[in-house]
């Protein structure tokens, strides 16, 4: 349902009212409550995304005590606006939200807000007066790129608070960064790019690294983890490809994905003993989350412990060096993108006991070229040996990686696919296997399958014409087509294991 209330658009949700998109203009004053139709009032709670996008005629909007939040891009493009009142009941701003208001020269934040989102204030090239409240726990990716206040700092590092905001590209050139005292997050991404930057040293003040915090910076070489560190974001220092060592503290609780991925140099990873969350065991250079028993960062010289059960998301990508992987028997499942990317690795051999091998695990792994798979059913996931030697070779458009149909791509570009036959000898088809618009697509299916999985046929099972072969048995997945029987789902019992977050 929608109102239009002093000028002001809005739509009404859960008992409360949000200003949406309109054409605004000149002075704008939103009211905190705004009238119902059965004589009451109901009081206004957000301002929607793109509500004032690209008005630009608005000059200044006095924000309501009792707004709760600003969705992404609501005064994005607002290249008149000058002021800007926010109330301290605003708890949550979202990313791009005030992007290029270049007239905008002085915001005072809520004094509750924990989180300033990444493109909050990016190219708002007169703002030189932010006032940042203490409770500010984190700054994201270019949230004050490009502003006057950003010029202002002085030359080198900036700080928001005790927040390591970002440096000056035009200034910045030490090749040490030593952290200052007292700071307590390192922004996402802070240093992101600096090609200078070759040794960084921490203080036992910072807690939290940011994601894509030092990403592609290739030069770092030495890095000094302080203790007090505790979470390290993802993509934190990816690309960092003359990093050589890193030494987890035993504060540090999680590491997230690709924080450490394609650092060639990488040759060594050690996790400190009294750690109760991750570990290095048997000096395996690697770290492993101790409680999922699960390997999350690995580099060139990592030797998998037996005991570990699972390979998480991105935690070998790019890394690894040999030319063969021979699972270990405990290994039951192996995550996203977890081996993707890496050249030297030429033949997989895979035990019975394996479960699930995720979406794109062995993704552009260009010379892997053999497999060896057990007789039991191992569930893979989308495009997991996508780009690989095992998926080169195709059979009128069937990708097959050992007895498994990994995709199927039509052939004639353009025109009318009207068949698919899939190869005897085929038993399980893979997840999302038929992943494009079929256009009535007949599809004869093979004597010898015995696994399809339930995301096998996309958009839809509906739109393809299955043909089951004569003489199967009841045991057969789709005897009944109208009630075919489906693999297991697998991967939903690993989900809670494969899942980043800390």
């Amino acid at each position: 349902m929608e109102i239009i209330a002093n000028g002001i658009k809005f739509y009404l949700m859960g008992g409360k009212a949000y200003v949406m998109n309109n054409h605004y203009h000149g002075d704008v004053i939103i009211p905190s409550h705004i009238p119902d139709n059965n004589g009451g009032v109901i009081p206004v709670a957000g301002i929607d995304i793109r509500a004032f996008c690209n008005c630009a005629d608005l000059t200044s909007v006095v924000l309501p005590e009792g707004l709760q939040s600003i969705a992404a891009f609501a005064f994005m493009g607002c290249t008149s606006l000058r002021s800007i009142v926010i109330p301290d009941s605003v708890t949550h701003i979202d990313a791009c939200a005030f992007e290029y208001c270049n007239q905008l020269e002085r915001v005072v934040l809520p004094k509750g807000l924990t989180y300033l989102p990444e493109r909050c204030f990016c190219c708002c090239e007169a703002l030189s007066d932010i006032v940042l409240p203490d409770t500010l726990e984190l700054v994201g990716e270019y949230a004050l790129h490009l502003t006057a206040w950003m010029k202002q700092q002085p030359e080198g590092i900036v700080y928001a608070g005790d927040i390591l905001y970002g440096h000056r590209w035009d200034t910045y050139s030490e090749r040490t960064l030593q952290v200052k005292d007292d700071t307590r997050v390192i922004g996402e991404g802070a240093m992101e790019g600096n090609q200078t930057l070759t040794h960084l040293i921490l203080p036992s003040s910072v807690r939290q690294i940011g994601a894509n915090a030092f990403r592609e910076c290739k030069h770092l070489k030495t890095v000094e983890l302080a203790e007090g560190l505790e979470v390290i974001g993802e993509n934190a220092f990816e690309h960092c490809e003359d990093l050589e060592a890193v030494y987890i503290p035993a504060s540090v609780r999680y590491i997230g994905a690709e924080a450490f991925a394609h650092c060639k140099r990488l040759r060594e990873i050690v996790v400190a003993a009294d750690n109760p969350y991750l570990d290095s065991r048997g000096d395996c250079n690697a770290v492993i989350d101790s409680r999922k028993n699960k390997l999350i960062v690995g580099c060139s010289t990592t030797v998998i412990p037996d005991d570990v059960e699972v390979i998480g998301d991105y935690a070998m990508v790019g890394v690894y060096a040999a030319e063969e992987w021979v699972i270990p028997r405990n290994i039951k499942c192996v995550g996203y993108y977890a081996f993707a990317e890496n050249m030297s690795l030429r033949r997989l051999v895979v035990h019975d006991r394996m479960e699930l091998i995720s979406g794109w695990a062995f993704f552009s792994c260009e010379n892997l070229q053999e497999i060896v798979l057990p007789d039991n059913y191992i569930e893979f996931g989308e495009q997991a040996f996508g780009d690989t030697n095992l998926s080169d070779s195709t059979t009128s458009g069937a990708v097959c990686v050992g007895n498994h149909l990994h995709a199927y791509y039509a052939q004639d570009e353009g025109e009318k696919v009207q068949e698919c036959i899939i190869p005897e000898g085929i038993e399980a088809i893979d997840d999302k296997a038929f992943d494009f618009e079929p256009n009535g697509l007949r599809i004869f299916l093979p004597k010898s399958l015995r696994y399809v999985s339930n995301a096998a046929f996309i958009p839809s099972e509906a739109e393809y014409e299955l043909i089951v072969p004569e003489g199967v048995g009841e045991d057969y997945p789709y005897y009944d087509i109208d009630n075919p029987q489906y693999a297991p789902d697998i991967y939903s019992k690993w989900m809670d294991i494969l899942d980043d977050e800390g």
